[in-house]
């Protein structure tokens, strides 16, 4: 057998393994964290994030993607999405103060994947600067729930040709 027979015989089972990892389109997807109930549910709008009953978000595509502890408040954090293939998901933060209701900030206003750093009491979330669009950075902590911090600069053109100079090969003698 060929090692491209072996990939091809492989794909079937990469596929089974794919489905098995994510629940059907109309199947609740529920877990607890923090004390909490958390269920993620097909809705008539999409899907619905729900905390101990309360409905806290709705789009068309929701993920939570960690249970963290900032600045020993829990928290998850997540991204949602209007669906389509425009924008990447927008993060969101669900502080789950114990004895009190959860409480959402974002999603952020976005449409720029941005990837989050945890600080000592705060979450931050960036995107890159590229030619023509300045990065976005924001952070998130108990306190302030959530802030657009200093927009990161974006790179210019000419700064891009510069460095491709930079990179040009050195002459040999």
């Amino acid at each position: 057998m060929t090692a491209w027979h072996r990939r091809v015989a492989c794909l079937p089972m990469i596929a089974l393994l794919c489905a098995a990892g994510a629940p059907a389109r109309g199947e609740d997807s529920t877990t607890r964290m923090f004390g909490r109930t958390i269920t993620v549910s097909d809705g008539d709008e999409g899907q619905v994030l729900i905390i101990d009953g309360e409905q806290i978000l709705t789009e068309i595509y929701i993920s939570i993607d960690k249970g963290i502890f900032v600045d020993g408040m829990p928290a998850l954090v997540g991204t949602a999405s209007p669906g389509g293939n425009a924008c990447e998901g927008a993060p969101f933060v669900i502080s789950l103060e114990k004895g009190e209701a959860p409480i959402l900030s974002g999603p952020i206003e976005t449409c720029v994947a941005m990837e989050m750093s945890e600080e000592s009491d705060q979450l931050v979330f960036a995107s890159q600067a590229i030619p023509g669009r300045d990065g976005e950075r924001w952070a998130w902590s108990p306190v302030s729930r959530s802030r657009a911090a200093s927009p990161l600069p974006r790179i210019s053109a000419r700064a891009g040709r510069s460095l491709a100079a930079i990179a040009s090969p050195i002459p040999r003698d």
